[in-house]
């Protein structure tokens, strides 16, 4: 249980959107840890943190995803709007310079 009974609505409705994580992305437990939950002094602050540390394993796409429920559970935090514009902006240069490389070999210049 929360250590402030004052957000145990809160970590209800991220229990459900946990839930939710868990049916789209298979054997999601194997990539996070639950431990610490309720730990957090508010429940946005652990999918905060595990995308953090999804983000950095390379899980860009459910990383996203856990930022989403952070911004769900808390929109108006201040750092969630900073990262929100970084995780929407990664990789868009990459898949550019992928798609130029890719039109620079179809016209036989390798």
């Amino acid at each position: 249980f929360p250590k402030d009974p004052g957000l145990q609505p809160a970590y209800q409705k991220a229990l459900v959107e946990m839930d939710r994580l868990s049916e789209k992305y298979h054997g999601l437990e194997t990539k996070i840890r639950l431990r610490g939950f309720y730990d957090f002094k508010n429940p946005y602050g652990y999918f905060y943190d595990r995308y953090l540390a999804l983000k950095n394993f390379g899980e860009l796409e459910l990383a996203k995803d856990f930022l989403k429920v952070a911004f769900k559970l808390k929109p108006f935090e201040p750092k969630l709007w900073g990262s929100l514009i970084s995780a929407l902006l990664a990789g868009k240069g990459e898949k550019q310079d992928a798609l130029a490389k890719e039109k620079y070999r179809d016209q036989g210049r390798d």
